[in-house]
């Protein structure tokens, strides 16, 4: 059950809800696409360089690139979501 639970918690929290800023915050539209697409490199990048340090396991998966390509999927529905509800458990039960 951890290993279901605690990679959307951890990637949530950190990608979305930490580094995005609040959906009710957001003034410029501009600016929170700007937000989302540097947030998105980073979620998309945090996969490979998590396989070269600290989950040697996940190389041959996080550097598939189909892999990659629903990483980017999934952080732009994740994205999306976030800035409609603004719920963390919204965009984990998506995760």
């Amino acid at each position: 059950m951890r290993c279901f639970f605690l990679p959307a918690i951890v990637g949530e929290l950190l990608f979305r809800v930490f580094l995005l800023p609040n959906p009710s915050e957001i003034t410029n539209w501009f600016q929170g696409a700007l937000w989302a697409i540097v947030n998105l490199l980073l979620f998309v990048l945090y996969h490979p360089l998590n396989a070269k340090t600290f989950y040697k396991a996940g190389i041959a998966t996080f550097y598939n690139h189909v892999f990659l390509f629903l990483a980017r999927f999934l952080g732009v529905i994740c994205t999306v979501a976030y800035n409609l509800t603004g719920s963390l458990f919204a965009i984990v039960l998506i995760h």
